[in-house]
C-alpha cells in the first residue's frame, strides 16, 4: 500500500487499530490510497470483514480508493458498499500501447518479435507487464529452440503453481475445469464454434454452453456475443493438465476447422500450421505453409512481415514430413531469401547448405530434384560456378525436366525455356576445367536449337570460358602452354560437332593470343589463322580471328603484316557489344599514322564514333578515346581543334570523376595533354622537352603505368583555367563562361591551395554576371591564399603592386572592375550614376569590416558622387585627386581619372588614362577581355562621336576599334591606345612607347 509514504508504514493489528489509523488522515486536503493488485475476495469470510471494515473507515475519513485487481468485486464486498463503489473492467490495451509498453524498456529496441507480444497477450496489461519483466531479465533475447513456446506462451511460467492452485480450489466440477484447460489450447479469441470443438474431443465434455456461462467474469472475458477470451492467467497453465492423445484431437481438429473455412487470411494460415504441428500433423501443416510461399515468392517482404520465418525458416524442418515437401519447402524459402531486398547472407547460406543436404538425401532415395536444383544452381551462379553447374546437371538429368507438373509452373516463370537457356551460358563464367566443361558440353546438348540462344550472351561467356582457362595457367609456377593449346584444339573438335560456332571462334582466337604472346611464335600463330580460317563462314566469326593475327603481329612491331589483315576487315560493322572493333580502328590508326596522318585521324575517329552511345564502353574508356582522338588531331596540325576535344573529354571526366586510381591517372595524363598542347597554341611553337610534360604520342591513353600518387585536387582546377584561357583566346567567351563556372563549382568540393590564386583570371566572370559581392569574397579568399604562400615560400610581390594589400585587393582589384562595369552600362544609357554610387556605397558597407583604410570608403564614394558635368570639372576633380595622401591615391587614381575623363576633351581624356597604365598589368583574363576593353572600345566611340574634328581617318579609326577583339588578348588594351593615339596625334612619351611596343612589334 502506498499510504506507507505518509504514515510510515500501515500495519493494522485489529480493526480499532486500523480506524485509528485511517483516522489520522482525516482533515485538510483530500487523501487517496491506491490499493495495487488487490488479492481474489470472496473466498475467506474473515478476510472479507476486514476489508469490508477498512472500506467503511476510509469513507468515513473522506478518503478515496482506487484499487486495481485481475478480479471482479465479490457481492460480499459490493452488496454492502455499492452506494460508494464504481467498478471498471481492465480497458485492454491497443497494438499501439502495447509496442509503446515495450519500447519504455531500453533494452527492447532490437528484439525483433514486437508485434507478437500483442498477439500472446490480447492486450491484457499484466500479462504484458509479465512478459516485459521476463524478457527483460534475460536482456531480450530468445534462443532459437525457446521460439515455439514464445509464440504459445509457455515461455512465461512464473505464476503457474499459483494458478492451479486457485482454478482447483475455485472450480469444483471437473468437466468445468477440463474445459478451461482445453480453451488454453486455442491460440485466438474463443468463439462458439471453438469452445464446441474441443468439447467434443475425447473424452467429450458435456453441457460445454453451461461449464463457460460459470467461468464468465472470473476465467473467461465474454468479449462479444458467442466471442469470449481467456484469462492471461490460465494461459500460463499451458497445456500440461490435458491428456497428449486429447490434445493432439484437440490442435488437429481446430487446425482442420481452419482449413475448412475455404478463404483464408494470412493469420488463418499462420494459426492452422501452428494447430496441425502440435497435432504432429507434419504433412499437413507442411502442405499448407507450402502453399502460402508459392503465394508469397514474388512478394517476399509479406513473408517476413507477417512472421512466417518463424515456421522452420532458421530450424530444421520436421523429419516426420516427407522427403519431397521438405524439399519443396526449403527451395521456396531459399527463393524467398533470394528474392528479398536486403539479403541475409547468413540466413541464405544456412537455408542452402540445408537444401544441399536434402537433395543429398533425395538422389539417395531417388527422390526428383528439378526444382532445389535449378534454384541451388540459380543462387550459386555469381559465387560459386562448380556449384551451379553441379546442380545445373542435376536439374538437367531429372525426371521431370521434360514433364514439369502445374504445381511447379506456378513458381517457375513463364519463360523457363528462355531462363534455362540464358543460365547455360552464365555457368561458363567459372569454368576452367576439362571435367566441367565436358557437364557443361552434355548439358548443352539437351537444350534448345543453338538459334535460340541470345548472340551477346554466347560471345561474352564464351570469351569468359577461354580468358578462365589461360587465367589458371598464368597461376602455375610452370605453366604449359602447349598443353592448354592441345586442349583447345580438343574444344575446337567438340565445338565443331555440336555447330558450335562461337565456341570454335575463341578457340582459334585464344590459340592465336597464346602462340603469339606466351610462346612468342608469331609464325606459328598465323599457321593457326590459315589452318582453321576455311571452317568459318560467319563474317563476324572471320572478323574476330582476322582482327586477332593482325594486331598480334602490330604488338610484334610488323605493321605491314599487321595493316594486310586489319585492313581487311576495316569495313565490316559489327555489333555494338564486340567491342574488339575499337582496338582494331586504334592500331589501325597508329599504324597510318606513320604513314597517313588523315587516315589515321578517319580510324581514331571510327573507334570513338563506335563507342559513343555504346551502353557496353564504360565511360572512363570513351574519355580515353576522346583523349586519343585530340592527340590525333594535334598531330595533324589542328590544334584549336585538338583542344577543343580535350575540353569536351575533360568536362566528361570532370562530371564522372571518382577518387579512385583509374579516374587520377586519366585526369593527369588529360592535364599533360591539355598543358602541353596550349602551351604550343599560345606560344606558336613546340615546347621545349620538360620534365613536367610528356609528348603526346598516339596510344598515349592507353599507358598502363600508374600515376595516382602526382595526383592532387590543385591539378583539376590548374587545366580549368588552361581551359578557360584557351577559349578566350578563340573568342569563345560562352564556353569560357561556362567553364570559370566549372571552377568556381568544383572550389566548393576540393581543397584549392595555391591554386585558389588562378582565380584571379576568373573573378571577371562573376561581375559580368552582376555578383559583385561574389566577386569581393573570391579577392579577399585569393589574397589570403597568397599571403600564405608568400610567407611560406618567402617571395617577393611583383613590381608593378605597390603597398599590396587587403585594401589594394579589394579597392583596386575588385572595386574598380566593377566600376568599369558599371560605368560601360552608364555610357549605354543603361543605369544612372545615381544607381552606380548606390551599388558602390552598398558594397562597400557590405566588407567595410575586411578594409583597413575607412578613409578610402569616403574618397572612392565622394569621387563618383562627384561625377563631373563637364571638362573644367572633370579637371577639378583630377586636382582634387590629387592631392590625396600618397597611399590612398594609388588605390583611388584608377577609378578617379577614368570618371575625369568621361567629360575631357580627347587629347586630355588619353592623357589620364596612359598616367595609369601600368594598373592594367594588375588585370588580367576575363576582366580585361570582357570589361576593361569593352568599355574603352564604347567610350573612345562615343569620343569620337563627341569630337570627330580632333581624330584623323574617323571611319577607318572606327572600323579598327571594332577590330580589336579579333587581336591577341594580351595586345588588346594596348591597340586600342595606339590606335587613339596616332588618330589624335598624340604625343607619346619614351615609357608609352615602351608600353606600346609590343603591340607595334606584332602588328
Amino acid at each position: 500500500m502506498f499510504i506507507q509514504k505518509i504514515l510510515g508504514s500501515f500495519d493494522a493489528v485489529d480493526e480499532f487499530d486500523l480506524l485509528s489509523k485511517l483516522a489520522q488522515l482525516k482533515g485538510g486536503q483530500k487523501k487517496l490510497i491506491v490499493l495495487d493488485d488487490l488479492i481474489e475476495l470472496g473466498q475467506n469470510e474473515k478476510i472479507d470483514s476486514f476489508f469490508n471494515t477498512f472500506i467503511r473507515g476510509c469513507i468515513d475519513n473522506n478518503i478515496f480508493i482506487i484499487s486495481t485487481s485481475n478480479y471482479k468485486i465479490h457481492n460480499n464486498i459490493k452488496s454492502i458498499h455499492n452506494d460508494f463503489m464504481c467498478e471498471k473492467e481492465v480497458i485492454l490495451l491497443s497494438e499501439q500501447e502495447t509496442l509503446e509498453i515495450i519500447e519504455s524498456y531500453p533494452k527492447s529496441n532490437d528484439f525483433n518479435f514486437k508485434d507478437l507480444i500483442y498477439i500472446i497477450t490480447k492486450g491484457y496489461p499484466v500479462y504484458t507487464q509479465v512478459i516485459c519483466r521476463y524478457l527483460d531479465d534475460k536482456d531480450w533475447v530468445i534462443e532459437e529452440d525457446q521460439l515455439m513456446n514464445f509464440f504459445t506462451g509457455n515461455l512465461f511460467t512464473d505464476l503457474t503453481n499459483e494458478t492451479v492452485k486457485k482454478v482447483i480450489n475455485k472450480i469444483q466440477d471437473e468437466d468445468t475445469r477440463n474445459l478451461l484447460y482445453r480453451l488454453n489450447v486455442i491460440i485466438t479469441n474463443i468463439s462458439d464454434k471453438e469452445i464446441k470443438i474441443v468439447a467434443d474431443c475425447s473424452p467429450n465434455i458435456n453441457n460445454p454452453e453451461e461449464k463457460i456461462s460459470s467461468l464468465i467474469g472470473t476465467w473467461v472475458q465474454q468479449v462479444a456475443i458467442s466471442n469470449y477470451s481467456i484469462s492471461p492467467l490460465i494461459k500460463r497453465l499451458g497445456t500440461n493438465n490435458i491428456s497428449e492423445s486429447t490434445l493432439l484431437e484437440i490442435n488437429f481438429r481446430l487446425g482442420k476447422s481452419i482449413l475448412d473455412k475455404g478463404s483464408l487470411s494470412q493469420i488463418d494460415v499462420f494459426n492452422s500450421i501452428m494447430y496441425l504441428s502440435k497435432a504432429e500433423k507434419f504433412e499437413d501443416a507442411g502442405f499448407v505453409l507450402m502453399s502460402f510461399l508459392q503465394h508469397t515468392v514474388s512478394k517476399p517482404e509479406y513473408f517476413y512481415r507477417w512472421n512466417f520465418d518463424l515456421l522452420w525458416f532458421t530450424t530444421d524442418l520436421p523429419n516426420k514430413m516427407s522427403l519431397q515437401l521438405r524439399l519443396f519447402i526449403r527451395t521456396l524459402h531459399l527463393l524467398l531469401e533470394s528474392n528479398r531486398e536486403t539479403e541475409d547472407r547468413v540466413q541464405k547460406e544456412y537455408l542452402r547448405t540445408d537444401l544441399e543436404k536434402l537433395v543429398d538425401d533425395a538422389l539417395i532415395d531417388k527422390v526428383d530434384v528439378y526444382f532445389p536444383s535449378i534454384i541451388l544452381s540459380y543462387s550459386y551462379l555469381r559465387e560459386n560456378g562448380k556449384k551451379a553447374l553441379k546442380y545445373f546437371t542435376y536439374y538437367k538429368n531429372s525426371y521431370t525436366y521434360n514433364n514439369l507438373p502445374e504445381e511447379l509452373s506456378s513458381v517457375l516463370s513463364e519463360n523457363i525455356n528462355q531462363y534455362n537457356d540464358a543460365l547455360t551460358w552464365f555457368l561458363l563464367m567459372d569454368i576452367s576445367d576439362l571435367d566441367s566443361l565436358n557437364d557443361w558440353f552434355n548439358n548443352f546438348e539437351k537444350s534448345s536449337n543453338i538459334e535460340d540462344f541470345d548472340r551477346e550472351q554466347m560471345d561474352f561467356f564464351s570469351s569468359k570460358l577461354f580468358s578462365n582457362f589461360i587465367l589458371k595457367e598464368e597461376k602455375k609456377d610452370l605453366p604449359d602452354w602447349e598443353q592448354l593449346l592441345k586442349i583447345f584444339k580438343n574444344i575446337f573438335d567438340k565445338a565443331n560437332q555440336l555447330n558450335l560456332e562461337i565456341f570454335k571462334v575463341y578457340s582459334i582466337k585464344r590459340q592465336i593470343q597464346i602462340a603469339s604472346e606466351k610462346l612468342n611464335d608469331i609464325d606459328q600463330a598465323e599457321k593457326i589463322f590459315k589452318e582453321y580460317l576455311s571452317y568459318f563462314t560467319d563474317i563476324t566469326a572471320i572478323y574476330l580471328i582476322t582482327d586477332e593475327i593482325g594486331r598480334q603481329y602490330f604488338y610484334k612491331g610488323n605493321k605491314d603484316k599487321s595493316l594486310e589483315y586489319l585492313s581487311s576487315i576495316a569495313d565490316i560493322a559489327l555489333e555494338k557489344y564486340l567491342l574488339v572493333q575499337i582496338d582494331t580502328y586504334s592500331v589501325l590508326a597508329k599504324i597510318y599514322g606513320e604513314k597517313n596522318k588523315n587516315l589515321a585521324q578517319y580510324y581514331i575517329t571510327q573507334a570513338l564514333n563506335f563507342a559513343k552511345d555504346n551502353i557496353y564502353v564504360d565511360e572512363l574508356w570513351h574519355i580515353k578515346l576522346i583523349g586519343e582522338t585530340a592527340i590525333s588531331l594535334y598531330m595533324n596540325n589542328k590544334i584549336e581543334d585538338s583542344l577543343k576535344e580535350l575540353s569536351k573529354g575533360y568536362e566528361l571526366l570532370l562530371n564522372s570523376f571518382e577518387n579512385d586510381d583509374a579516374y587520377k591517372n586519366v585526369q593527369l595524363r588529360y592535364g599533360n595533354i591539355i598543358s602541353y598542347i596550349n602551351e604550343h597554341f599560345l606560344l606558336g611553337e613546340i615546347p621545349e622537352k620538360s620534365e613536367t610534360h610528356t609528348v603526346p604520342y598516339r596510344g598515349f591513353f592507353e599507358n598502363s603505368n600508374n600515376i595516382a600518387d602526382l595526383y592532387n585536387d590543385e591539378k583539376l582546377v590548374i587545366i580549368i583555367t588552361m581551359l578557360v584561357a584557351f577559349f578566350e583566346e578563340i573568342k569563345d567567351k560562352e564556353t569560357a563562361h561556362c567553364w570559370a563556372t566549372k571552377a568556381f563549382d568544383l572550389q566548393k568540393e576540393v581543397s584549392m591551395g595555391n591554386a585558389r590564386m588562378l582565380f584571379l583570371n576568373l573573378i571577371g566572370y562573376k561581375i559580368l554576371e552582376d555578383k559583385y559581392d561574389e566577386a569581393v569574397v573570391e579577392q579577399i579568399e585569393i589574397f589570403n591564399a597568397n599571403e600564405k604562400y608568400v610567407a611560406e615560400n618567402k617571395i617577393g610581390l611583383p613590381n608593378f603592386i605597390k603597398n599590396y594589400s587587403i585594401d589594394f585587393a579589394i579597392i583596386a582589384s575588385t572595386i574598380n572592375p566593377i566600376c568599369f562595369r558599371l560605368l560601360h552600362r552608364f555610357i549605354l544609357n543603361e543605369i544612372t550614376i545615381e544607381q552606380i554610387y548606390l551599388t558602390i556605397k552598398n558594397l562597400l558597407n557590405e566588407f567595410e569590416k575586411y578594409i583597413e583604410d575607412k578613409q578610402l570608403i569616403i574618397d572612392i564614394l565622394d569621387v563618383i558622387n562627384n561625377y563631373p558635368a563637364s571638362c573644367e570639372e572633370g579637371q577639378d576633380l583630377m586636382g582634387h585627386i590629387n592631392k590625396l595622401e600618397n597611399e590612398r591615391f594609388g588605390h583611388v587614381q584608377f577609378l578617379g581619372y577614368i570618371i575625369c575623363s568621361m567629360t575631357m576633351k580627347s587629347k586630355l581624356a588619353i592623357e589620364a588614362h596612359l598616367v595609369f597604365k601600368d594598373m592594367f598589368k594588375v588585370f588580367s583574363g576575363s576582366i580585361n577581355l570582357y570589361i576593361i576593353v569593352p568599355f574603352l572600345v564604347e567610350f573612345w566611340k562615343i569620343k569620337i562621336q563627341e569630337e570627330p574634328s580632333a581624330f584623323k581617318g574617323v571611319r577607318k579609326l572606327e572600323e579598327n576599334l571594332d577590330k580589336v577583339k579579333s587581336l591577341k588578348n594580351k595586345l588588346q588594351i594596348q591597340a586600342i591606345f595606339a590606335l587613339i593615339s596616332e588618330s589624335l596625334n598624340y604625343k607619346l612619351s619614351q615609357n608609352d612607347e615602351r608600353w606600346l611596343k609590343d603591340y607595334y612589334d606584332e602588328y
